[in-house]
């Protein structure tokens, strides 16, 4: 086709408005320091005043360089020297030659300039973060810029991170009408910056704030249900609703409803109004802060809602690709949090779930629409064989306990260890020792003299029966015992035993059982041997630990109580 041509220039006419479209999707409005409004969302922090942004400049200040990529923006794991600087042309003689007709051609549109920005401030200072779940306090400095694309945490969206030059910024705050950056290394004040944006974050925070924003008027226009905060997590989102609980075929409909709206691909605007009272009464707010200066900004989701927020966004839902609802669950005051992952989350969960499934495949050794009945199956065994295995370790108990009770003299401690025994296993075994034991009680010579005389006289006559009344010895004035009955046995004589389940080396639990005294003053020693943590009360001391390895100095302490009290 001729360059000259009408088809030519209809042509270059369609790239050049699908260049400008791609350039729109990478680099969505805003970038810079925006001004924070109060939304209808409780979690929305409040500020004082606002800032304008530096949306429409910032359009024309990212460079696109051959490979599809903003030179201002960077993924999450590209350090700041694979960035290629792009010269460009001033404003007045940018310009795309005719001869400019294919996709490949349009990826090299020259935009004015790199985004930079001169450091006013830079000062120490220190920051509460969390690192491998812990938390930590990060020496660095805070740095506040002329200008700025970095998105400072606000409007329930957390920071954007990049680089200043070749300095990490860890964290984007507000703090009054400045955004403050924090970095590890110092900055000089006045010197002039490159800034570079983590591309891969600020995407995917756009795709869960905007589709956060569907999901809300969708739920609320065709439920009834508003959402009072939302919280844009890590891996998983979720807002709050208004409704003590949602159906299913609800969460169901709301969902195909936004995907519908994706598909229609329809866009999504930004406005800017200086003052309040400019701003359509179709709009959704909930009012601005007490002392809010500055300008207003709200975005339109074109045939859904208008609403008051400072985050950022996609310019057409399309680029949301899809939502997806995971689930409702119960929230704070008779509320329901609805959680959803959006665009590339969605695909980042599909490819977590098909690993899952395949290495459940290889496991179960049966395709995924047997992996319910097969797990179900293994369920039920391993129900059944736990309890096989209960009933075992107290016959076990039962046993070890019939063993201790036959030992003769019974000794003043007792230890035992069972690696696979439980906490059942070491209540039936102190039952059972506890219990009592058929044995020659040790009564005196005249008490089994009196039983003996009371028996034989109580077949002659029931005056004889009397006289022996008379005599005091009325308590044993009963029929002849038989060798059954419970009189003729007696509780075991106080043992204390000290139990302890668990791995040889590991974690566990001990018991410590017996007379009160003992118990009271070893429980507390013997649980810190083991690092536990316990209590007691009364005759029995019990607690979860953590090194059993010790139990050997635990039994050394029992010992050397019990033969200094000798």
């Amino acid at each position: 086709m001729q360059p000259g041509t009408r088809k030519g220039r209809t042509s270059r006419h369609l790239d050049l408005l699908l260049a400008l479209r791609w350039i729109q999707s990478r680099c969505t409005q805003p970038l810079g320091t925006l001004p924070q409004t109060k939304t209808r969302y409780k979690a929305l922090p409040k500020f004082p005043e606002a800032v304008l942004p530096v949306t429409i400049g910032l359009m024309n200040r990212i460079v696109v360089s051959a490979s599809g990529e903003a030179p201002g923006c960077v993924s999450s794991s590209s350090p700041p020297s694979s960035v290629t600087e792009v010269s460009s042309p001033s404003p007045s003689t940018s310009t795309i030659s005719s001869s400019s007709t294919s996709s490949s051609a349009l990826a090299k549109i020259l935009c004015p300039e790199i985004f930079t920005a001169k450091v006013l401030s830079c000062k120490e200072a220190s920051l509460k973060t969390v690192v491998n779940g812990k938390k930590e306090l990060l020496n660095g400095f805070e740095v506040i810029l002329d200008d700025t694309i970095l998105f400072p945490e606000g409007g329930g969206q957390p920071c954007d991170r990049g680089f200043l030059g070749s300095v990490p910024v860890v964290q984007v705050s507000r703090h009054g009408t400045d955004a403050v950056h924090f970095v590890t290394e110092p900055l000089v004040e006045g010197e002039t910056l490159r800034q570079m944006l983590d591309w891969d974050r600020r995407l995917d925070h756009m795709q869960q704030h905007s589709g956060q924003h569907l999901v809300t008027a969708i739920a609320d226009l065709e439920f009834g249900y508003p959402t009072t905060s939302w919280w844009l997590g890590e891996e998983v989102s979720y807002i709050e609703l208004d409704t003590p609980t949602i159906k299913q075929e609800e969460i169901t409909n709301i969902e195909r409803i936004v995907n519908d709206k994706i598909r229609a691909s329809s866009p999504v605007d930004v406005q800017v109004f200086g003052e309040v009272g400019l701003i359509p009464e179709t709009v959704r707010t909930r009012g601005l802060p007490d002392g809010h200066k500055g300008p207003v900004r709200v975005v339109t989701i074109q045939g859904v809602e208008s609403n008051m927020c400072c985050g950022t966004h996609v310019s057409n839902l399309c680029q949301l690709q899809v939502i997806k609802l995971l689930h409702a669950e119960k929230g704070k005051k008779n509320k329901t949090n609805l959680h959803f992952l959006v665009g590339g989350r969605v695909l980042k969960h599909l490819a977590g779930c098909l690993e899952r499934e395949q290495k459940f495949t290889a496991l179960l050794k049966g395709g995924p629409t047997d992996h319910v009945n097969l797990v179900d199956k293994l369920q039920k065994s391993l129900k059944l064989t736990n309890k096989n295995v209960q009933t075992v370790l107290k016959d076990l108990a039962v046993l070890e306990a019939e063993k201790l009770k036959r030992r003769d003299p019974l000794p003043k401690y007792y230890c035992l260890h069972r690696k696979e025994g439980d906490t059942d296993f070491m209540n039936v075994f102190i039952n059972e020792v506890s219990n009592q034991r058929p044995a020659m009680e040790k009564r005196s010579v005249l008490e089994m003299l009196f039983r003996v005389y009371a028996a034989e006289i109580w077949t002659l006559n029931v005056r004889e029966a009397k006289k022996v009344e008379a005599m005091g010895i009325n308590g044993y004035m009963t029929q002849p015992q038989t060798g059954n009955d419970d009189d003729d046995d007696y509780e075991l004589d106080p043992v204390l035993l000290f139990l302890t389940v668990g791995e040889d080396k590991g974690a566990g639990q001990m018991v410590l059982y017996g007379d009160s005294q003992p118990v009271s003053q070893l429980g507390p020693k013997v649980c810190e041997m083991l690092k536990g943590k316990g209590a007691g009360k009364g005759p029995k001391f019990q607690a979860k630990v953590s090194n059993l390895e010790n139990r050997a100095q635990a039994e050394h302490t029992i010992e050397q109580y019990f033969n200094s009290s000798n």
